[in-house]
């Protein structure tokens, strides 16, 4: 059996489209019909830019502060810092660096360093006076600055992490009454 051909096979007996023909809306949407090859994700990408985000990913870049290595965060290094210099002030002055408070005397109300080193002797002070020491210290010999090059020096001889210091308080401990009884003797030798 031959096969039938239809007008529309041959372009000869085609007949032009119209405007009118092509104009057709859909009846769902009322829209016109996407009859092209026109890529509309090109369009919209001005506007919605596609973010490569995982949700579930703690650490990421576009995080303030966001360091690969913590040891090099300066925020965290300032919050160790202030962690060390607070615990030394309130703290451990009343404990473990309580000997240091004999460089320190107090005549008339007012907080001195002793006059020579044969003048030190162990602390037997009311709470006041031990209070005033310690202002005395706070205010002239422990500053942040010191703190702060202290535990840089513990943390580059120990290979310590700065965010684990705070597991190694004895080491920090003694270093830090070496450290301000130096600088005690100093200041009451060049007197």
């Amino acid at each position: 059996m031959p096969i039938e051909t239809k007008d529309f096979d041959d372009p000869s007996k085609r007949k032009p489209i119209t405007s009118s023909e092509t104009e057709v809306y859909d009846d769902v949407t009322k829209r016109k019909p996407i009859t092209s090859s026109y890529d509309y994700r090109d369009y919209y990408s001005y506007r919605l830019p596609y973010i490569n985000y995982n949700p579930y990913n703690l650490v990421s870049p576009s995080n303030y502060g966001y360091y690969s290595d913590l040891n090099k965060d300066k925020t965290v290094i300032k919050t160790v810092v202030k962690y060390f210099y607070y615990k030394i002030i309130d703290k451990w002055f009343h404990h473990d660096l309580f000997p240091l408070l004999g460089y320190i005397t107090i005549h008339d109300g007012k907080s001195k360093l002793i006059k020579n080193l044969d003048d030190y002797k162990v602390p037997t002070d009311s709470r006041k006076d031990i209070d005033h020491k310690i202002d005395f210290i706070e205010n002239e010999i422990v500053t942040k600055d010191m703190v702060k090059h202290i535990l840089k020096n513990i943390v580059n001889k120990y290979n310590i992490k700065w965010y684990l210091l705070y597991k190694n308080e004895d080491v920090i401990k003694k270093k830090f009454y070496k450290a301000i009884k130096e600088e005690l003797e100093n200041a009451i030798e060049n007197k």
